[in-house]
């Protein structure tokens, strides 16, 4: 794997600007991941797709639709892998970078 730098990022870079900037300043971003609740039909297959085990289903809170839609119990703890975003037969699930 070759290093970011801004030297190498051109119109066929690897990486994208942001990662240089945040790699050179040891600046640690993280994702985050959001949930579009009205897609969300609560299948579950976020839950067991994600490593940290972090992503649940509402217990209290129904979409419009009337299911338990899942959520990012803490975000802090993500890491970004985005399992669950794949795992999601809905495309509900969204990593924001």
């Amino acid at each position: 794997m070759r290093v970011p730098t801004q030297e190498n990022h051109g119109k066929n870079a690897e990486y994208p600007l942001y990662i240089i900037y945040s790699y050179a300043k040891g600046v640690k971003r993280m994702a985050k991941m959001t949930v579009i609740t009205e897609r969300c039909k609560g299948c579950g297959l976020c839950t067991a797709a994600c490593p940290k085990k972090i992503v649940a289903l509402q217990k209290e809170k129904r979409n419009k639709k009337g299911y338990f839609y899942a959520e990012c119990t803490d975000q802090d703890a993500c890491i970004s892998c985005a399992m669950c975003a794949t795992m999601c037969p809905d495309c509900a699930i969204v990593i924001e970078k």
